[in-house]
């Protein structure tokens, strides 16, 4: 299916700079994989439209000409064009001889056309290519060292293994893999703009990748099978595109009633459940007998065993919706509202109770702003705005409505989520005025780089707001001000609201006190006030010592990054190694930036290998996380070694990979300095000189 190209600038970037190896004269070689439809093709042909100046052949696999010998190469000698190169010539002429034979001729083709311009050569589908034409091509591979040649080598994931095992060690030896995975839920966004459909929230975007796993395919054909309203609707799971809709269900139509209720309570329970819950749900007394007929119709899958049992997949999300979507609405409220009953915790009890309920329901609106108290409390603030957003649609009247969501927008705040506190703009703008909507459009302002308009709504709030009668509120509006004014660069005012915010918050297990600690360290550090910075945030270290290990971790991170401007690297590195392996361990969202701090340190001491290992796994994990308020550091990070090194293509599109509206305007500006040449900051006592790993 033909589409608009979106994402995949890192991807891309990789390419390039393997290309600009191959103007050099040094070969390279990737190994581009994926599931179907995940944009293999897409990625090379948009990077060899980008690409200039350079000579292209292009094959493909073919299914059904797997056996044609030496198809592969007549599809390169053709794109050739024989009467423009005798080494063209000879090869056509030579194709039914021994693969070392023809690939002494195929590079013999590859080093008269590089003479002209370097060499790129695609290979798409490789899984289908036919054996002779591979070994042909990898015995031209394996003697190109200094060639101005680049083959992209494009194959399905799951194919991959079944590649020549010399073709493969290759691959691993010398060139590079890129793996795609999915698109996340901004690219998605752009992919729906540039189809035409300009109504997909952020929040639609993330369930349509939850659903595709932001396989391109599939996405598109969700995009342009649904109607448009369903893009601003909360429902979950979406409904899956038709024609694999229409596969499954006939599917699950031929099974027994036993496994299709087994099929559905399952749909119900999610993509993944124990087989207990679905049987008691689905009233199968022998479930195992319904799974194994599940199991050949490719409707459900046996995993690994849990405490209570054996648990139950579905193969992929759309199988899944094509099931759950086919439910009657009062069957399917009825198989939540039985799911609630039997849950084990109550977040699990109160989304079955919460998708069995089609109207407003107080009851059920109070129950659900209690639990996110509870869960605010103990720091899940994502899970508390969640909640108290469903809350508010769940509410009778339109004060509970506006005060509930206000709740959810600041918990999204004290979060970081800005990209998801932002979607509410609109709806807070249209209530009454006070202090909790003032301070709520004043960080939506302040997030989307309005300072003027961001000063405006948070005077506003602070005159409305009485601290002597409600601190929390004055201590979260304190704390708005601090992030305005040291994202201002202006340190002394920051400092003020930041002694604010630390004197009205509770002085214990209060999120907003850590915070509004940690910033005004920084803040203190903007001021030139290092010393009374690092003796802020020791204190706050102190005090929480024993207490919560995330309030621990973040304030330890900040104390690393102010031990790096301090200029103790070594302090540094401690602070921020220890806390990235503690956060891995516990799967937080902090790692990326703690990696891109410690590729700063790691730089900084002469560790360069290191600080590129660490640049690189920031960039891996900050992909997965999909974390909206990091996109500008980890670039910014992996800047340092190549600039350094003189890798100047490397440096400027990870610079290019910055946000364009980074927290602090000082922060673009540094890292395109960084990558330009005779401006990066150099170490003070190099220990490693290895080259820029190729």
């Amino acid at each position: 299916m033909d589409g608009p190209f979106v994402g995949r600038q890192v991807e891309l970037a990789v390419l390039r700079a393997k290309l600009d190896e191959a103007r050099s004269g040094y070969t390279g070689l990737v190994l581009v994989e994926g599931p179907p439809g995940i944009g293999k093709t897409a990625l090379v042909e948009r990077f060899l439209r980008d690409s200039v100046g350079v000579r292209v052949l292009r094959a493909s696999g073919e299914e059904s000409e797997s056996l044609l010998t030496y198809g592969v190469v007549d599809q390169l000698v053709r794109f050739a064009r024989p009467d423009e190169s005798t080494a063209a010539e000879r090869l056509q002429a030579t194709v039914a001889e021994d693969p070392i034979t023809v690939g002494a001729h195929l590079l013999d083709l590859l080093g008269s056309l590089q003479e002209q311009a370097p060499v790129v050569v695609v290979i798409d589908d490789v899984h289908w290519a036919d054996l002779p034409s591979l070994r042909a091509l990898l015995f031209g591979l394996r003697r190109m060292v200094a060639d101005r040649v680049l083959a992209l080598i494009v194959v399905r994931d799951e194919q991959a293994p079944a590649l020549p095992e010399g073709l493969r060690r290759l691959v691993r030896d010398h060139g590079a893999i890129l793996r795609l995975a999915g698109l996340d839920a901004d690219d998605l966004r752009e992919l729906a703009e540039a189809m035409g459909i300009e109504t997909v929230s952020l929040r639609a975007a993330q369930r349509l990748h939850s659903q595709t796993h932001g396989n391109p395919l599939h996405a598109r054909a969700l995009l342009e099978e649904l109607p448009a309203d369903t893009w601003g609707s909360d429902e979950l799971p979406l409904p899956s595109p038709r024609s694999f809709s229409l596969l499954v269900l006939y599917r699950c139509a031929a099974c027994s009633p036993e496994t299709q209720r087994l099929v559905e309570a399952a749909s119900v329970l999610g993509l993944r459940c124990s087989l207990t819950a679905a049987a008691r749900l689905a009233d199968v007394e022998e479930p195992l007998p319904a799974l194994e007929e599940a199991s050949k119709a490719g409707l459900l899958q046996p995993r690994d065993t849990l405490p209570g049992g054996w648990a139950v997949a579905f193969p992929h999300p759309l199988v899944q919706a094509a099931v759950y979507h086919d439910l009657a609405p009062n069957r399917r409220a009825a198989l939540h509202a039985a799911a609630a009953e039997h849950a084990e915790d109550e977040a699990a009890s109160l989304r079955h109770r919460v998708a069995a309920t089609p109207t407003v329901n107080a009851q059920l609106a109070q129950d659900l702003e209690t639990f996110a108290r509870r869960e605010a409390a103990r720091g899940a603030t994502t899970s508390a705005a969640a909640n108290l957003v469903t809350a508010s649609r769940l509410s009778p009247t339109p004060a509970e409505r506006e005060r509930r969501l206000l709740q959810a927008v600041s918990s999204m705040l004290l979060a970081g989520d800005r990209r998801q506190a932002a979607l509410y703009a609109e709806d807070i703008a249209g209530f009454p005025r006070g202090p909790t909507r003032d301070n709520a459009l004043g960080y939506l302002a302040y997030i989307n780089d309005r300072p003027a308009e961001a000063e405006r709504w948070l005077r506003s709030a602070w005159e409305q707001c009485d601290p002597a009668t409600d601190r929390p509120l004055a201590a979260a509006i304190a704390l708005t001000n601090l992030l305005h004014w040291k994202n201002r660069l202006h340190g002394q005012k920051a400092v003020e609201w930041g002694r604010r915010a630390v004197t009205l918050a509770a002085p214990t297990g209060d999120p907003v006190r850590v915070v509004g600690e940690g910033m005004l360290a920084t803040a203190l550090t903007y001021a030139g006030r290092l010393p009374e910075a690092l003796a802020t945030v020791e204190s706050a270290i102190t005090r929480v010592a024993g207490t919560r290990e995330e309030f621990a971790m973040t304030l330890k991170t900040i104390r690393g990054w102010l031990r790096l401007v301090e200029d103790d690297l070594a302090g540094a590195r401690a602070d921020l190694a220890d806390e990235a392996s503690a956060r891995l361990r516990g799967g937080m969202s902090g790692v990326p930036i703690l990696y891109s701090l410690l590729a700063w340190v790691e730089y900084g001491i002469g560790s360069w290998d290191d600080a590129v290992l660490h640049a690189e796994r920031a960039h891996v994990i900050a992909a997965e996380l999909e974390h909206p308020t990091i996109g500008w550091l980890v670039p910014f990070g992996a800047v340092l070694v190549p600039a350094a090194r003189g890798d100047w293509a490397v440096a400027e599109e990870y610079a290019r990979l910055a946000s364009p509206r980074p927290p602090a305007p000082a922060t673009s500006r540094r890292s395109s300095a960084l990558a330009s040449p005779g401006r990066c900051w150099q170490p003070r006592a190099p220990t490693m000189t290895t080259s820029w790993p190729r």
